[in-house]
C-alpha cells in the first residue's frame, strides 16, 4: 500500500483510503485503457476489477519534485 500512496500528491496522501473504497474487494487485476501524456498534465484510465465487480478510475498526472504523482483521481462514466 505504501508504493500506492506514493504515487499521490502529498496533499492527496491522506484522502487515499477513501478513493480505494471505490475499488472493488479484492481488486484482482487491473488493466490500463488508455494514457494521454500532455504537459502540464498526462491523463490515465484504469479499470480495475474484483470479486465484486469492476470500476474504472480516471487518474490526472503531474510532475512534481522531479517524478509523475497523482493530483486528482475519480471514476470514470
Amino acid at each position: 500500500m505504501d508504493a500506492v500512496v506514493a504515487d499521490f500528491k502529498k496533499d492527496l496522501r491522506p484522502q487515499v483510503p477513501q478513493i480505494a473504497q471505490v475499488l472493488p474487494q479484492p481488486v484482482t487485476s487491473a488493466d490500463v485503457l488508455s494514457v494521454e501524456i500532455g504537459d502540464p498534465e498526462s491523463v490515465a484510465l484504469i479499470r480495475y476489477s474484483g470479486d465484486t465487480g469492476e470500476v474504472t478510475v480516471r487518474s490526472r498526472w503531474q510532475e512534481e519534485d522531479g517524478r509523475p504523482v497523482i493530483f486528482a483521481a475519480e471514476p470514470a462514466s
